[in-house]
């Protein structure tokens, strides 16, 4: 299986909206009643289409997705209107068949500790020889269309 990771974060926000000279760099990630205007499901689009060409149509393969925004990837209906929305989702259609799927991956900071998360979403219209095995990922929430638990 092959798997492509995609980055991104809190800064590339920063950096888009206030440049890359922004006081807000010298501050931590969270600040008391601070509000911010982040669209989940546009990060989620955005790494499919800029990690697609890396597919294959020969192998199973995923797209990870580590998030480290200011609101989590996996919630809000982030997944569900990025890849499952009719009309407009990534995985609604075959325009990208090649990819069998996209895992997000995000951990946080709870009193007891780190607390990871990690949700696999299956490209429904993909091409069978690039289709998740069903044994792989045991254990973990796995989507296949929207809010469709499997």
């Amino acid at each position: 299986m092959f798997a492509e990771v995609k980055t991104g974060g809190w800064q590339k926000d920063i950096k888009e909206a206030e440049g890359k000279d922004s006081q807000r760099f010298t501050q931590p990630k969270y600040i008391q009643a601070e509000t911010r205007s982040i669209n989940n499901w546009a990060v989620i689009r955005n790494a499919v289409s800029n990690g697609y060409k890396k597919f294959r149509d020969s192998i199973p393969n995923l797209l990870v997705i580590r998030g480290d925004y200011f609101i989590p990837l996996d919630k809000l209906l982030g997944p569900d209107i990025a890849l499952y929305r009719s009309g407009d989702g990534c995985f609604t259609d075959r325009r990208y068949d090649r990819l069998g799927g996209v895992g997000i991956f995000s951990v946080d900071l709870r009193d007891k500790g780190l607390h990871y998360h990690f949700s696999v979403y299956e490209n429904p219209n993909a091409l069978d020889s690039v289709k998740l095995p069903p044994a792989i990922f045991q254990g973990y929430r796995r989507f296949i269309g929207a809010g469709k638990l499997k």
